[in-house]
C-alpha cells in the first residue's frame, strides 16, 4: 500500500467520520418532527376528476372516418374520427369510434393511420360510460429493437465491460423496482430507502463495470463521500426552509389513495 493511497484512505475515513456524525443527529431531530402524513394536510376538494379511475386498452386503428379542423371556442382544432378495434382486456374484440383533437389539442405527428396501434384510456366514471380517448401511439415493439440495437452495440464495442455494465444496470433497474419502489409504497422512509438503494447500486455497479481494483475502490470511496456531504446538506438545507415536498402537482395527486406517504421524505429522497 503506497503512501498517498494511505492518505486517501485517511481522508476517506475522516470523511465518512464526519458524514456519519452530521448525519444521525438530523435523522434524530427528522424522527422527533412530526411528518407530513395525509391525514394533516388540508382537505382536497371533492370532484369527479378525483374519484374516477381510467382504463387502458391496445386498440388497432381500423378506419379514419373524417378528418379536419374543428371550431372550439374560435380556435380552429386539428381533430379525426377514428373507428378503433379494442386488443385487449375485458373489451377486447369491440369496435369503438373516438373523436381524436378537437377538444384536446393534437399536432401534426399525433395524427394516427390505418393500421397502427394505439393506447386507448376509458374513464371508468359512470357519467359517460362509452367515453374513450387516444392517450398515445403503442411503442412497445419498437422499443423493444431499440433496447436489443443498445444491448449489441454495448457487447460489440465494451466486450467483458459492455456485459458486466448492461448486468450493473440491471442490478439498478432491479433495486429500483424491487426494493426501493415497494418499501416506499409500504410506509418505509422514502429519504432512507432511496439512500440505502443508491448506496447498493453504487457498490455493485461500480465492481461490476470497472472490476475489483484499486482505481475502482478509490473511485467508490470518492462517490461515496460526496454522496454522504450530499444528504446532510439535503437534509440541513430542507429542515432549514421548512419544505415540505406538497407544492407540485404529482404531489397533490399523491395524497389520494390508501397509501400514507411520506411527502417530505419523497423529497428529499428525489
Amino acid at each position: 500500500m503506497t503512501r498517498h493511497f494511505r492518505k486517501f484512505l485517511a481522508v476517506a475515513f475522516f470523511v465518512s467520520a464526519f458524514f456519519i456524525v452530521g448525519l444521525l443527529p438530523v435523522l434524530a431531530h427528522a424522527s422527533e418532527e412530526p411528518g407530513m402524513a395525509i391525514e394533516d394536510l388540508p382537505p382536497a376538494p371533492s370532484g369527479i376528476a378525483l374519484e374516477q379511475g381510467v382504463n387502458f386498452y391496445r386498440a388497432k386503428v381500423l378506419a379514419i372516418l373524417s378528418e379536419g379542423k374543428k371550431p372550439i371556442d374560435g380556435v380552429p382544432m386539428d381533430y379525426q374520427e377514428v373507428r378503433l378495434e379494442i386488443l385487449n382486456g375485458d373489451e377486447q374484440g369491440k369496435t369503438v369510434v373516438v373523436d381524436h383533437g378537437g377538444p384536446f389539442a393534437i399536432e401534426e405527428y399525433q395524427r394516427v393511420r390505418v393500421g397502427e396501434t394505439v393506447i386507448l384510456a376509458k374513464p371508468t366514471s359512470s357519467l359517460k360510460p362509452d367515453f374513450y380517448y387516444i392517450t398515445d401511439k403503442y411503442r412497445t415493439p419498437r422499443m423493444v429493437w431499440v433496447i436489443v440495437f443498445f444491448v449489441a452495440l454495448a457487447v460489440f464495442f465494451g466486450r467483458k465491460r459492455g456485459v458486466t455494465s448492461l448486468l450493473g444496470m440491471l442490478f439498478s433497474v432491479a433495486i429500483i423496482f424491487l426494493f426501493i419502489i415497494p418499501r416506499i409504497l409500504a410506509g418505509g422512509d422514502p429519504f432512507l430507502i432511496s439512500l440505502v438503494g443508491s448506496l447498493v447500486i453504487l457498490v455493485i455497479s461500480l465492481y461490476l463495470s470497472h472490476g475489483f481494483n484499486r482505481r475502482t475502490s478509490i473511485a467508490l470511496l470518492s462517490t461515496l463521500a460526496a454522496l454522504g456531504l450530499a444528504a446532510i446538506l439535503d437534509l440541513a438545507f430542507v429542515f432549514l426552509t421548512r419544505l415540505h415536498g406538497i407544492g407540485t402537482e404529482e404531489a397533490f395527486y399523491l395524497q389520494f389513495g390508501s397509501v400514507n406517504l411520506n411527502l417530505r421524505g419523497l423529497l428529499l429522497g428525489g
